[in-house]
């Protein structure tokens, strides 16, 4: 999904800091003011003439990618309810349905590892903020 890929990259590169600097340390992905701010600096840093879009929209659109995933609260319905809406969901009726997202395990592992890390975010940087 490419119109909101580099909201989605920078999202990423957000997770990524998040990991990196220790304020992530399990796989789940708060929708909270350290996701916001961390989102925030990212896109700045990228965009620094832009004004920064709300974090909630890539949290939400991510679910169309298969390593994202979201943990409800309670009722399984609830996954089906944000699947079947096409649109973007208010961030109030998300707060309510969703309590974090969370990476696949195999992709959680590969942002943990120096390495790894940071040739993922070399590929996110080229391909959705740098456009090569």
């Amino acid at each position: 999904n490419n119109n909101n890929a580099p909201n989605n990259a920078i999202l990423l590169l957000a997770i990524i800091d998040m990991i990196q600097y220790g304020k992530l340390i399990e796989n789940r992905i708060p929708h909270n003011k350290l996701m916001s701010d961390s989102f925030a600096i990212q896109w700045q840093k990228w965009f620094p003439k832009t004004k920064t879009p709300y974090v909630w929209f890539p949290f939400y659109h991510l679910k169309s990618e298969s390593f994202w995933h979201f943990k409800q609260y309670g009722d399984d319905n609830i996954q089906f309810k944000l699947y079947e809406r096409k649109n973007t969901m208010p961030i109030s009726t998300l707060r309510t349905l969703v309590e974090y997202a969370y990476l696949d395990d195999a992709l959680f592992h590969y942002m943990h590892n120096s390495e790894t890390r940071s040739k993922l975010k070399e590929v996110l940087i080229r391909k959705y903020i740098k456009c090569e």
